[in-house]
């Protein structure tokens, strides 16, 4: 570099780097590609055109780059080829016009900057939304079925700019310029819709709508028009339940209509004259139940069905809807044997989209002029049309009324309900076995229970039976007791105290008739088992006792030794348990003879019976007898002339003494017989003959049994020592 101008010219030298930009790489960013109709004039038809909407590129261009232009490319394939449509110079101009005759349907955007004609990137690829709209049905068009191509060809989502979702517009009347949203999908993914239109004759044109919250521009599809007409009332209206009231009249209930322009309910009756007839008219959003005031109800079964009229006068198909009829439940009494017979007319109908899955019996009775609660007596199943209710109550008035349930427990339906008074003789209340106990000194099994002394009964049946569930026979019979306190005694003396029995009582009614009553509790005697054991013990094992109205509280054992008539307490067992070891080991001087009975004694008698000592009842079982095996040991070797005067003789030592057979021998080496006796306790001294008998080894023999045992033997030596 050279400075001329310099008093002292000079010259320098330096590197400078100069960075030239070609052009800005950012696209315009295109945001809306819309259909668009301008208006007809003079009888014309108005012209299509698709509108694109862009911004510039961001962040903004380098003021110091030049700008060109704007290219626009379309192409009629979302897969091209596309082409350079149009180019526009002005930088400002945000928009431009493609004709939709074009066939275009499919856009992007770049642009050229600086002296060079750079060439930018391309902006998104937006796609002209072409709806599709289908009236359905294709008679009687009541819903709008619409669907169309996605904004961004290829792709499930929609620009960032904009709500996420498709509107979908609607211009009611066509033509008219009224359009209003009416609704939008789900998700960005969603490219179709289904709009309901019931109208009762008009078209109607739709349009989707993709909005850019930035731009303030929208995308708009090309526009559909089709001709509504609700001509058909589709709806099928099902009654959930048809019931009666305490009134006698049937009450309705059903679900609300799906379609909102249904106005009107109508209730059909099949009358049993003229056939199916509306008997009422309510508007849509009547409260349920409804009540027909004009029913009979209760005098015979009725059939109904509920239809609908919508806004434009259209009635629902009565074919398509299912009757339900009430249930009608008659019944009549028999005063003498005191019960109600009731027998009813199926439920008509369909709970919950099925046959009624149970039937149950609900009764208020009414006591002294105080109404109780409603009580379920009987649950059945689907099957069952009948119930007969035994055991009334003397001046009671019974209301009784039938419900049919569905499967979930949820729908009911109730009949109608009918009222009896029953002026019947009163039945026993209280007819309890409190007590079946064996009676060793009578040789009997007793039997006591407690009755109902205000009962109309002739008297009672005593029964037994070898199974609980088994056939009962009567064995006797018992007088009702003419005065407080009214309880029955009975002895049955047909028995084997080591045999279970089951006993139980039976109320004869006072009009004579075949029919029972009242039966009892079932009573059953203790049998109770006894085994010796090796272990010098014995095991017991009885019959828990059954049944009190209570439980059994504890088993108490009790023992006797030695064939002592004086039975000694040994011990308790919890009322759940029924066996018992007696370790008898202390007892092995005895003669072996044990004898057992168990006493049950009842704990949390419901009605708080006692005996009359004010204690809780009890129940004796059999007297059981074993005898132990005797014990034998015999010793190896014994010394006449020892200072001990245990070894002095020889024989064996018996535990469990109550021996009824015993043989006890002696043999020296060969085989002689030097020693004999059947006595239990007698031994041999070592002589023979009165002489002592030479040291040396003799060899035994025993021989001996246990009462009621089989005879048991053991050989042995042992060694003589003098």
């Amino acid at each position: 570099m050279e400075d001329n101008a310099c008093p002292a010219p000079e010259i320098s030298l330096s590197t400078l780097i100069v960075e030239v930009s070609p052009g800005d790489p950012s696209p315009p960013l295109l945001k809306c590609v819309s259909f668009e109709e301008v208006g007809a004039e003079g009888g014309n038809p108005p012209s299509k055109d698709i509108r694109l909407d862009w911004d510039q590129s961001q962040p903004a261009q380098d003021s110091a780059l030049k700008f060109n232009y704007y290219y626009i490319y379309a192409a009629a394939s979302k897969n091209g080829p596309y082409f350079k449509y149009d180019s526009i110079a002005d930088i400002d101009s945000l928009t431009t016009i493609v004709a939709y005759n074009t066939g275009l349907r499919h856009f992007y955007l770049n642009k050229s900057t600086g002296a060079c004609n750079f060439i930018s990137r391309s902006s998104d690829t937006l796609s002209l939304m072409t709806l599709k709209m289908t009236p359905k049905p294709a008679f009687s068009s009541n819903q709008a079925d619409l669907s169309w191509n996605p904004l961004i060809p290829n792709s499930s989502l929609l620009p960032f700019d904009t709500r996420g979702v498709y509107e979908i517009w609607m211009e009611n009347p066509a033509n008219s310029g009224a359009w209003r949203m009416v609704g939008e999908t789900t998700s960005s993914g969603t490219t179709s819709y289904l709009d309901d239109r019931p109208l009762c004759g008009d078209s109607l044109r739709y349009q989707i709508r993709v909005t850019d919250t930035i731009a303030g521009c929208q995308s708009k599809s090309t526009i559909e028009q089709g001709y509504f007409s609700d001509q058909l009332n589709l709806d099928v209206l099902n009654l959930d339940s048809v019931s009666v009231n305490a009134d006698g009249n049937a009450i309705l209930s059903w679900e609300s209509t799906q379609y909102g322009d249904v106005q009107d309910y109508l209730v059909l009756f099949n009358d049993p004259v003229s056939g199916w007839r509306v008997v009422s008219t309510l508007p849509v959003g009547t409260p349920m139940p409804y009540e027909w005031t004009d029913s009979r109800a209760d005098e015979r079964a009725e059939q109904f069905k509920i239809v609908s009229v919508d806004s434009c006068g259209n009635q629902s198909d009565e074919l398509l809807v299912s009757s339900h009829k009430t249930i009608l439940l008659k019944g009549n009494i028999n005063r003498c044997e005191g019960f109600v017979k009731l027998g009813w007319k199926p439920y008509g109908g369909k709970l919950n989209n099925a046959v009624p899955a149970e039937y149950r019996v609900i009764a208020q009775i009414t006591e002294f002029g105080v109404p109780g609660p409603a009580t379920v007596l009987f649950s059945g199943t689907g099957e069952d049309t009948s119930f007969t209710q035994n055991s009334l109550k003397k001046g009671a008035e019974y209301c009784f009324y039938v419900q049919a349930v569905d499967a979930s427990g949820n729908v009911t339906s109730s009949s109608n309900r009918i009222c009896l008074d029953a002026s019947v003789p009163q039945p026993s209340r209280v007819l309890y076995v409190a007590q079946v106990t064996n009676n060793e000194n009578r040789k009997s099994i007793d039997i006591r229970a407690f009755v109902d002394g205000e009962a109309d009964v002739a008297g009672f049946d005593i029964e037994k039976s070898s199974e609980k569930y088994g056939i009962y026979e009567k064995i006797g019979d018992v007088e009702m007791p003419s005065s407080p306190p009214y309880v029955i005694y009975f002895s049955d003396y047909a028995v084997d105290p080591t045999t279970t029995y089951f006993y139980r009582i039976s109320a004869r009614p006072s009009c004579g008739t075949a029919k029972r009553d009242t039966v009892s509790n079932i009573g059953r005697n203790i049998v109770l088992t006894a085994k010796p054991n090796a272990n010098r013990s014995n095991s017991l094992v009885w019959s828990p006792y059954e049944e009190w109205g209570g439980v059994v509280g504890q088993y108490d054992i009790y023992r006797s030794i030695n064939k002592q008539n004086k039975f000694s307490y040994i011990g308790t067992v919890d009322g759940n348990d029924t066996t018992y070891v007696d370790i008898i080991k202390d007892f092995e001087k005895e003669t072996g003879r044990f004898c057992y009975f168990v006493i049950a004694t009842e704990t949390g008698n419901p009605l708080s019976i006692l005996n009359d000592n004010g204690l809780p009842y009890t129940s004796l079982s059999n007297t059981v007898c074993v005898n132990q095996k005797a014990r034998v040991f015999v010793p190896t070797a014994f010394r006449p002339g020892s200072d001990v005067e245990v070894n002095k003789t020889f024989g064996p030592s018996m535990r469990f003494e109550d021996v009824a057979e015993y043989d006890f021998y002696i043999l020296n080496r060969w085989g002689k017989v030097v020693f004999q006796t059947n006595e239990p306790g007698e031994e041999w001294d070592g002589k023979v003959d009165g002489q002592e008998a030479p040291t040396g080894v003799y060899v035994y023999y025993l021989k001996y049994s246990t009462q009621e045992d089989v005879p048991e033997e053991e050989r042995g030596t042992f060694t003589l020592i003098n």
